[in-house]
């Protein structure tokens, strides 16, 4: 779809564009330019929902990203869309598009500093502290599938030949083994709040001016704030990954998020294997998603089906290695 980014920005009454847009990288499914006109410099943000149930996740990260925004853990001002809109985007026939004020500074580095760190879990623990309710038995966007379903799919892609069977063949123990201590720690009933959920070095800014800034809120929804915690300080302590951490972490780093976070009055947690069921939720929702790409379930292009089939290769590296540094991660937090 081609996007006339100058003209979708002067709808939220800031002018035309002084300058072309300049595209912007990173990880996030919106797509991000960086517009310059005569009221400031924004970041305009564009992305077709994929249906209902996507467009009901948007706006429930919005509702997090408003009382967040209001509560002063952001800084950078979200400009109000013009009708038809939903949350902070506004809908301009399909395409949802956002303007946010330009934030100048630099990426967190790895692993994060002591500051950073510090700040870190005390932004999570003022988060937690909005509470917004949330429940994860209706996160459509990060669903925990039932063994026999992965089992299907596995068979699925053997019998039609696809080359994604094999990783996906040899990533279906570890599923197991991730699904059921995942099963395991719902069943205490931890309380899930919204949460922000995409908390990395890669949206942490250092900014120009002072301080830090949290960014990408697109991906805010339901989670248990002390796995969001864990999760959290082991993903800004180990090297960077797609997703959640499997490298040596810098114990320092972890220290630091967790303590922060527990001083400024978070919620705790269990200091055991259990900590990590919302690290081994997200690996096995991105798996899943990565496995429907490649086996057609979702309209994607060649391209994209052949890096979703790139993903659960990786997966089927990545969380066995996971589960098999819980024990010893485990012994950090308790430390």
């Amino acid at each position: 779809m081609a996007v006339d980014v100058g003209e979708l920005v002067a709808r939220f009454g800031v002018g035309a564009p002084t300058a072309p847009p300049r595209p912007l990288g990173g990880a996030s499914s919106a797509a991000a330019s960086a517009v310059d006109t005569a009221r400031g410099r924004w970041v305009v943000k564009t992305v077709v929902p994929l249906g209902d149930w996507h467009a009901r996740a948007i706006a429930t990260a919005c509702r997090l990203e408003r009382a967040a925004w209001a509560a002063g853990v952001l800084t950078a001002r979200r400009l109000e869309p013009p009708a038809p809109a939903l949350g902070y985007w506004h809908d301009a026939g399909g395409l949802l598009v956002r303007v946010i004020e330009f934030v100048d500074g630099r990426p967190a580095p790895w692993p994060v500093d002591a500051s950073l760190a510090a700040w870190t879990g005390r932004t999570l623990a003022r988060v937690a502290t909005l509470g917004l309710p949330g429940d994860l038995a209706l996160d459509e966007s990060a669903p925990l599938h039932p063994l026999a379903e992965w089992r299907s799919w596995v068979d699925e892609a053997r019998a039609g030949g696809f080359a994604v069977a094999e990783p996906a063949g040899r990533l279906l123990p570890a599923v197991a083994d991730a699904t059921e201590l995942v099963e395991s720690a719902l069943a205490a009933r931890p309380p899930a709040l919204l949460a922000h959920r995409d908390v990395s070095p890669a949206n942490l800014l250092a900014r120009r001016t002072g301080g830090y800034e949290l960014l990408d809120w697109d991906h805010a929804g339901p989670a248990v704030p002390w796995w969001e915690a864990v999760h959290t300080a082991f993903r800004c302590a180990s090297p960077p990954t797609r997703d959640a951490p499997t490298a040596p972490p810098s114990p320092a780093a972890v220290r630091a998020t967790v303590e922060a976070y527990l001083a400024a009055g978070g919620p705790p947690g269990p200091a055991d294997q259990t900590a990590f069921a919302g690290a081994l939720r997200s690996m096995l929702a991105w798996a899943a998603y990565s496995l429907w790409l490649a086996l057609g379930h979702r309209v994607a292009t060649p391209e994209r089906r052949a890096r979703a089939a790139a993903d659960v290769a990786a997966a089927a590296a990545a969380l066995p290695a996971f589960l098999g540094s819980l024990d010893g991660w485990s012994r950090l937090l308790r430390a």
